[in-house]
């Protein structure tokens, strides 16, 4: 469940790999949905 949710905020996409800028943390952690 939790990994959904990371993939559904993560915004940079670097060699395959979704990471998540600080402000992506912030907004899944407050935000129930991506902007």
């Amino acid at each position: 469940m939790r990994e959904r949710r990371f993939i559904k905020f993560a915004s940079v996409e670097y060699d395959g790999q979704l990471y998540m800028t600080p402000q992506d943390f912030l907004d899944s952690v407050v935000e129930s949905e991506p902007r």
